[in-house]
Formats: C-alpha cells, sequence, structure tokens
C-alpha cells in the first residue's frame, strides 16, 4: 500500500538488535545485488588477467616486432590498469561478508535452489578452463601445419587467456554464492582464521603454483628447472667421449652461461641460426646430468640437457631431454633450441676438455 516490501519492514523493525545481537537480515534484493556487484568484479579481473596474458600474442609474429611491440606494452598495460583499478574499488556490502546473515525461510529456500542450478554452470565453465588449459596446446599442435607456427603460437596464448579468465569467473562466483548458502560455516571459518584469513589463501595457492612449476618445468621455454648438476660429457664429432667433467665450480659456472643475441625465442630467430648451422662443422658434444631423486633408477643420473658446439662460430644448439618434462609428452622440436654465447663463454666450454681451435 505505502510501496515498501514486507523485507524491507522486516529489515526496519529493531536494525540495532536484529543486526548486533542475532545477525545481519538480508533481503533478497540485498542478495541479488551483493550478486552482482561480486560478478562485476569478477569480470574486471578476468579482463584485466586476460589482458596480461593475451598481450604476448604480439610477440609471436616475429616479422612485425617492431609495429608491434607498442601493442604488447600496450595491452599488459591496460590489464595492469584494470586490475589496480579494480582492487582500489570501495568495498561494498561489508556487512555480508562479516556477519551472521539472517533471511526469510522462503527467500533462503529459493535462492539455494537457484544456486544449486547455478553451481552446475559454474563447474562445466571450471571443466571446459581445465581442458582447454591442458588440451589447447596438444590440439593446436594437430593444426600446426595448416596455420603456421606463429599462428599456433598466438592461438595457444589466446585459449591460455581465455581458460583463466573463466576460472577466474566461476570460481568467484562460486565463493559469493557460497557466502550467502553457507553463511555459518563461512563465518565459523573466518573467525577462527581472524585478520590473518588472506594468509591461509595465498599460501596454499603459492605452494600449488610452486609445485605445478616444478612438476611440469614450466618456470623457463629454454631451460628446465635450475637443476644442481652432478657432471658433465664432453664428447667429439664422431661420438667419442673426451672427459667427464665433476669440479663443482666448473659445473656451477657451466650452469650459469650467458645466452646472448635472442631478444625472445621466436621460431623465426632460432630458424634462421639453424640454418647458419648447416655449413658449420660439429666440434663436439656436451650433455649434462643431475642426480636423479626417482626411487627405480639406482642412483644413474639423470640426462638434463644436450649440447652442439660448432667450430668457428658462437652458435650453440640446445637439446633438453624428453625425460625432464614431467608434466607429460612433449614433442622433440618444441625441446630443441638455437641460440649464441658470448666469445667468453665459448671460450670456457672450449676449455672443458682443453681443446684448442
Amino acid at each position: 500500500m505505502f510501496g515498501v516490501t514486507l523485507d524491507y519492514l522486516l529489515k526496519s523493525e529493531g536494525p540495532d538488535e536484529n543486526n548486533k545481537e542475532n545477525g545481519y537480515y538480508v533481503s533478497r534484493e540485498t542478495i541479488d545485488g551483493f550478486l552482482s556487484h561480486k560478478r562485476h568484479l569478477a569480470k574486471n579481473i578476468a579482463i584485466g588477467v586476460g589482458l596480461v596474458i593475451s598481450s604476448d600474442i604480439f610477440g609471436c609474429f616475429s616479422g612485425y616486432m617492431q609495429l608491434l611491440r607498442p601493442l604488447y606494452w600496450g595491452t599488459m598495460a591496460i590489464g595492469i590498469a584494470v586490475l589496480v583499478w579494480t582492487f582500489f574499488q570501495p568495498r561494498r556490502y561489508k556487512e555480508i561478508i562479516s556477519n551472521t546473515l539472517l533471511f526469510d525461510e522462503t527467500v533462503i529456500k529459493s535462492f539455494r535452489e537457484e544456486s544449486n542450478r547455478n553451481r552446475k554452470r559454474y563447474v562445466g565453465m571450471i571443466v571446459l578452463g581445465v581442458i582447454m588449459l591442458l588440451f589447447g596446446s596438444e590440439f593446436l599442435y594437430m593444426v600446426k601445419d595448416a596455420v603456421g607456427s606463429e599462428v599456433c603460437n598466438a592461438l595457444d596464448w589466446l585459449i591460455d587467456a581465455a581458460s583463466v579468465m573463466l576460472l577466474i569467473i566461476a570460481g568467484i562466483a562460486i565463493h559469493a554464492e557460497n557466502i550467502i548458502t553457507r553463511n555459518a560455516d563461512y563465518i565459523a571459518k573466518k573467525n577462527s582464521h581472524g585478520k590473518f584469513t588472506w594468509i591461509y589463501i595465498a599460501l596454499p595457492a603459492t605452494v600449488l603454483a610452486v609445485l605445478i612449476g616444478i612438476a611440469t618445468n614450466a618456470w623457463s621455454p629454454v631451460f628446465p628447472v635450475i637443476q644442481q648438476l652432478s657432471q658433465v660429457e664432453v664428447y667429439s664429432a664422431d661420438g667419442n667421449l673426451l672427459g667427464t667433467v665433476t669440479d663443482e665450480d666448473t659445473l656451477l659456472r657451466f650452469s650459469g652461461l650467458h645466452y646472448t643475441d635472442i631478444s625472445s625465442d621466436t621460431d623465426a630467430e632460432m630458424d634462421i641460426l639453424e640454418s647458419k648451422t648447416g655449413d658449420l662443422k660439429v666440434l663436439y658434444t656436451i650433455i649434462s646430468y643431475k642426480a636423479s631423486v626417482a626411487v627405480d633408477n639406482d642412483g644413474n643420473p639423470e640426462k638434463l640437457m644436450e649440447l652442439t658446439v660448432y667450430e668457428d662460430s658462437n652458435i650453440i644448439k640446445e637439446q633438453i631431454a624428453p625425460e625432464t618434462i614431467k608434466g607429460g609428452y612433449v614433442a622433440e622440436e618444441f625441446l630443441t633450441f638455437y641460440t649464441t654465447v658470448s666469445d667468453e663463454d665459448k671460450e670456457f666450454i672450449l676449455s672443458l676438455t682443453e681443446i684448442k681451435k
């Protein structure tokens, strides 16, 4: 009659008593506003992260590096700006995330039914995101010959960005709805953690990221995760063992060789170096090993990488051992790289077996 809802009347009745002693009363309108706010934040975070990831698309086309470089930095800067702007927005609905909530029975029952339906959609988004993240590269590898390596690499970054965006949107949406549907558990857990709640979230996430990086050797496109070398073997061009290096100082310097002239590991740049090696004479091959931690390896060292050194050239061919890639199968062509070393490092490499040119 007076243009107000029953929810408003109930909420207005004794606000101090309801909000401070028994909990904080929320109407369906307030719930919808809270979820809309969270979805908006999730979308902004997803867009920011997606822009940062997809900026690498512009680094995939080596023939247009000078033209695309501003787009690369511009896209990344916009993504970072969106994230910073989002995280500095005023915090709304603080009462919902910090108080035990009170609902009308019909309101919470209806919302839980709706949330169960939404959860199926969000789980589907998570499954799709994980599949895209894990198998997108495999699919693109099958069509590489048709679209070309540069387009394939660009699409790979685009798929990665899309999959991460799906995970962010779905994850934040599920968390927001859980605050409503499982409010008692959420508040109890939050109170038990106190003001250091963020540590309980950040620490497991950080540990998980580190473990994934170690398991998949994802830290570097050229080298596996930094490993403690146990020995280096040097072979002549015809395959004869010339010597084995086990001195710790020498191994440490070998593992820290500085590679130059490759601004980004693009196929085009390495193709140029590879074409130059066709006229070069192989001087010798160096194979590096690390101490194995596998229980079924009988203590034998595990091969890490093979370097091919050429006469009268600073070009080096690197072949990462497939067994070092723990995350799954990687084609040999993706484990072979061509780069250059400095004159000083080339002299050090030659000194490993006292070979003189």
